[in-house]
């Protein structure tokens, strides 16, 4: 019996048989990505002018000079330096589960923190190379 007689009729040669198709290689391609995120927060300021309204005896927060995006970045950190601060913890973090592992006794344990490790390294590689393009703020 040939090598061939496994082969349905015809098929043997047949390049588009399934069996017979050559895997494309994985490569690597370099894109450039946007992504435009929304949130609301609240914000504390004392850049505001108050203003007493002699109708109903309230004072009022005049805004009409306040720059929103400079009291956002006085409460808010933008995502991109929020990346880097998490990278730098989850790296800390990472480091101490290897000591972790090193001292593990029981494989058990030692594969749910290995699994876990690679879980964190992953989620810290996709923190890194985040830039600022713009923000906008609204109030």
């Amino acid at each position: 019996m040939r090598e061939s007689d496994y082969y349905p009729a015809g098929a043997y040669s047949d390049p588009n048989a399934p069996y017979n198709e050559v895997e494309v290689p994985e490569r690597d391609f370099d894109l450039t990505v946007t992504e435009t995120l929304k949130r609301t927060a609240t914000v504390t300021t004392q850049k505001y002018c108050p203003e007493f309204d002699d109708e109903d005896g309230r004072t009022y927060a005049n805004t009409d000079d306040t720059d929103w995006q400079e009291v956002y970045n006085d409460n808010y950190m933008p995502l991109s330096k929020l990346f880097v601060e998490i990278k730098k913890e989850t790296d800390l973090f990472i480091a101490d589960m290897e000591e972790r592992i090193r001292e593990c006794k029981d494989s058990q344990q030692k594969f749910r923190l290995t699994q876990r490790r690679r879980r964190l390294e992953a989620l810290a590689d996709n923190m890194d190379g985040w830039e600022q393009q713009e923000i906008e703020v609204e109030y």
